[in-house]
């Protein structure tokens, strides 16, 4: 979308707006893979990634990052009987524990040096770390304190599970040698870790899983069966898995002695498969409830979804996995995939109003939300060709347009059900798409050549190429019929700067050289008339002599080797810029100093895309994820103080709103969220009153001409 943010900028006088109510958007909760899941209770979960933790408070619905520095990468998660207390572990030992179901954490143990090691925790108080080395420690006393229970044993500890305080189970871990080398032994302890004695002997097969209910129950899991003891590891039978292949990880989440859960995810035939069974009579026999596989070519043109882990408790079970995926089943039974696929990567996002959006990426679909991006489908298919969209806008529900690269320009008058070409000129590449309103737009190519509708996309005449040759067009900014801005890269090693040109009636009128800069990504006017540049290696320009002179800010965002690649400003002093890899930067000086929001959950992504707006809310996307922060624009954030600013009544409207000022209006424009022109009268009048009954409910934007310059407000339509 981001064309329409460019005029948008123009027009959104906001103040102080809150910058800290961020959530995952469907259909990824996060941008890297999830590892383990503890349930606290029937609304509260904790998901962990390797770097990344996230916690649901709605059941699932919404996820919050939650901010903790760690040394090395997460590794487990425990919940307890007390919902409030949870464990956390990372990399060689460093344990971490919450008082407050997961919302903030303090570390209870630092990391060893040693290369690997074992984290498990039975209570609110108690947990162990198994080191390779053989070293075995303990705490009793909430991580305060933690004891040496064993050493020496020759070898360390996998899989380690406890009962209760004595009774606990574990495998061998032989650091010199190769996971299938040796027979696998399960171990058990009778006293709490201090000594271990083999209880089963796996030969030809390991050991990939032990879990337990109860004080009795506890299971084994190899490649081919199921272990289970009814009677805390005494006696043992044996039921065959529901499947028998190579190359498992598994998990396993029980709600009585005979009725749990079993979680595959394994490879066989050139295939990968995660499946999901059940069984009600302790293994004997299973039932299928969920299962993906991929095969063929890799990588497939959708996320795999590749499940991990499993728990359950207050009556809810979560799996999550690679790919960011999380599946919720409780009371009814049914599993549901809270994490849709996002088919095909997002590379550009559009709104048409609050509630309604769309975005494309590589791949033949086109992403749909119809709920403020709390839900995102992907049902929509562009032609089998048309699989590099690189650009979309949307006029209304039903208009749109699909820019690809290779293709051309693509329009749909049914929602994105059918679509057909209406511009492929010449054998450039296709750079930028913006429209102003819902009849007048241009396209760029990128050897310069710009084509310009005024009938809504059904015919397309070049008005201009570019100069200087031999450069690559980036981008556009129009801001009216008339008069617009163009990017370019030099697009030469040896000669190194981007540069920006001014078009007035079809013509160049102006040129400016960003230096050493290769590529400027992105232009747009903040609300006090200043042009900004997102430009490569972290750099912003601003102009503010309508583009004649460019000068550089002084600091570079994220570092020299990472461009800045969305911006745009709600006020003259508040902006935001995303910086590749690094994340989301504001600034509230009016770009003089910019820092980084250390709560946006795409923080440190490298596949970061841009920033979208849909009149209330911010949604930063990246190739794979959507977040959102709710409410950056309020009703109650209009404050009037200058004597010539606009008076809107009524604020919000049904039907018609009066507009004053204390000098006359020569011309007022409604403007849309995307920046699209929806209403314009001439009253030459200080007074007049505009019918907006047939708008759309939403954010609007009035801009008034006066002699004294122009007057900017904004209106609510119910």
């Amino acid at each position: 979308m981001k064309r329409g943010i460019l005029i948008l900028s123009l027009l959104i006088f906001l103040s102080n707006a809150s910058f800290s109510q961020w959530e995952m958007q469907m259909p990824k909760p996060t941008a890297s893979d999830f590892i383990d899941v503890a349930v606290l209770s029937p609304d509260v979960a904790i998901v962990v990634g390797r770097d990344r933790i996230f916690r649901t408070i709605d059941a699932g619905e919404t996820y919050l990052p939650v901010e903790l520095n760690h040394s090395e990468p997460f590794s487990s998660v425990y919940s307890t009987d007390n919902p409030d207390v949870v464990w956390l572990s990372s990399g060689r030992g460093q344990v971490f524990r919450s008082t407050d179901m997961g919302n903030s954490w303090y570390e209870v143990k630092n990391a060893d040096d040693v290369a690997f090691s074992t984290f498990y925790a039975l209570n609110e108080i108690k947990s162990w770390v198994a080191e390779s080395n053989g070293l075995l420690l303990a705490t009793s006393d909430a991580g305060n304190n933690w004891d040496t229970v064993t050493s020496g044993l020759g070898f360390g500890l996998a899989n380690l599970h406890f009962v209760n305080d004595t009774l606990g189970f574990a495998t061998p871990y032989f650091e010199d040698k190769g996971s299938d080398d040796y027979s696998d032994f399960l171990l058990r302890t009778v006293d709490g870790g201090s000594h271990w004695d083999t209880v089963a002997v796996i030969s030809d097969s390991k050991i990939l899983l032990v879990e337990s209910y109860g004080q009795t129950t506890v299971w084994y899991v190899d490649k081919e069966h199921l272990h289970t003891s009814y009677d805390a590891g005494n006696t043992w039978s044996e039921t065959a898995l529901p499947v028998q292949k190579a190359e498992y990880s598994m998990s396993l989440a029980a709600t009585s002695p005979t009725s749990f859960d079993l979680l595959l995810h394994y490879t066989f035939d050139w295939s990968t498969v995660s499946a999901l069974y059940s069984t009600q009579n302790g293994g004997a026999n299973w039932e299928e409830e969920y299962s993906s596989y991929i095969t063929g070519m890799w990588p497939p043109s959708f996320d795999p979804v590749f499940l991990k882990a499993l728990d359950a408790k207050s009556g809810t079970s979560y799996m999550v996995g690679s790919y960011s995926h999380i599946f919720i089943k409780k009371d009814d039974g049914e599993w549901v995939k809270m994490s849709k696929n996002i088919l095909g990567n997002v590379w550009d996002m559009t709104f048409v109003d609050n509630n309604n959006g769309f975005g494309v990426g590589y791949g033949p679909f086109l992403l749909t939300t119809h709920d403020a991006g709390k839900t995102w489908e992907s049902d929509k298919v562009f032609p089998d060709s048309v699989r590099n969209n690189y650009k979309v806008w949307f006029s209304d529900l039903t208009t749109g347009y699909v820019m690809d690269f290779e293709k051309g320009l693509y329009k749909t008058v049914d929602g994105g059900n059918t679509w057909r070409n209406v511009l492929s000129e010449g054998d450039s590449y296709y750079s930028d798409l913006f429209f102003i309103n819902n009849t007048t737009g241009w396209v760029l190519q990128s050897d310069g050549s710009i084509y310009k509708t005024n009938d809504a996309g059904e015919t397309w005449s070049k008005i201009i190429t570019l100069e200087p040759a031999n450069r690559e067009w980036l981008t556009l900014l129009f801001e009216d019929e008339n008069t617009g801005f163009a990017t370019f890269n030099c697009n030469n090693i040896t000669q190194e700067s981007g540069g920006i040109v001014k078009i007035i009636d079809g013509s160049i009128v102006s040129r400016s050289d960003i230096e050493n800069h290769t590529t400027v990504n992105k232009m747009v006017r903040s609300g006090d008339g200043t042009l900004w540049a997102a430009c490569s290696r972290g750099i912003i320009y601003k102009s503010v002599d309508d583009g004649e002179s460019w000068q550089a800010i002084d600091q570079i965002l994220g570092n020299s080797g990472h461009p800045v690649l969305d911006i745009f400003f709600t006020t003259p002093l508040k902006g935001y810029a995303l910086c590749d890899l690094y994340g989301l930067y504001i600034t509230e000086d009016g770009g003089e100093h910019w820092s980084l929001d250390s709560l946006c959950p795409l923080n440190n992504f490298m596949d970061l895309s841009g920033l979208a707006f849909n009149g209330s809310d911010l949604f930063v996307y990246a190739e794979k994820a959507i977040a959102k922060n709710s409410g950056i624009v309020g009703v109650d954030e209009l404050q009037v103080t200058d004597p010539e600013a606009l008076t809107v009544w009524p604020n919000p409207a049904n039907n018609k709103i009066t507009i004053g000022s204390s000098v006359e209006i020569a011309k007022i424009s409604v403007f849309d969220v995307q920046g699209r022109v929806v209403l314009i009268e001439n009253p030459q009048a200080m007074q007049c009153i505009l019918n907006v009954g047939n708008l759309p409910s939403g954010v609007y934007f009035l801009k008034a001409a006066t002699a004294n310059g122009t007057i900017n407000s904004k209106f609510i339509k119910n």
